[in-house]
Parts: C-alpha cells; sequence; structure tokens
C-alpha cells in the first residue's frame, strides 16, 4: 500500500510476517523487515511502531547481511550535536551527530 507522510515523503507499506510465513503486522525492527522482504542491503527503511501502519518512522538499517541489523535514526541538519569543554584546556569541543542507535 503506498502511502505519503504529512512531509511529502513516500513509502510503501509491507506487512511483516515471522519465520512460518504468518502476518504479524508492520515490520518494527530491521529484522522484521529483512524477515518479510529479504532486503539485504544497508539502507534506510521504513519501519512502525508497535507495528503500526499509522505510525511510520524511516530508519537507518545497519548490518542487514548479518544475523542482527541495527536501527538507527538518521539525523537532518547540522543541529544535532554535542558540545563541551575541558576546564584546563580552555576550548570548546563539539561532534555532530549524523545517525542515533535506537535501542
Amino acid at each position: 500500500l503506498p502511502a505519503t507522510c504529512g512531509d511529502g515523503w513516500a513509502h510503501e507499506r509491507r506487512e511483516a510476517v515471522d519465520g512460518d510465513g504468518k502476518t504479524t503486522g508492520y515490520p518494527a525492527s530491521c529484522a522484521e523487515y529483512k524477515a518479510s522482504t529479504g532486503a539485504g542491503a544497508d539502507d534506510e527503511y521504513w519501519l512502525y511502531i508497535d507495528n503500526k501502519a499509522s505510525m511510520p518512522l524511516l530508519v537507518y538499517c545497519h548490518g542487514m547481511s548479518g544475523g542482527r541489523p541495527r536501527e538507527y535514526v538518521t539525523m537532518r541538519g547540522d543541529t544535532n550535536y554535542i558540545r563541551w569543554s575541558l576546564e584546563n584546556e580552555g576550548r570548546t569541543h563539539m561532534h555532530h551527530f549524523d545517525k542515533v542507535r535506537v535501542t
């Protein structure tokens, strides 16, 4: 079923299946997505919070070719960072994030 999110992103809804081929709702994890579609490439995929079709989330799946794929949210823009300073250095450090692991 094709769908478009409020921000204009289009995605294809896919129902997840378990090891016996039974439908379990929409995939909520990269492992469920891989099992239901056979996807083996690390990429962004539409997953669904609590397996609900009404709650899509674009997630980067890493490790799809292995047995334990992991979920990461891609951070868009230049506003996702951590800034810290050490008293003895007298300067500020900054690190920008591209992805955040979902656990």
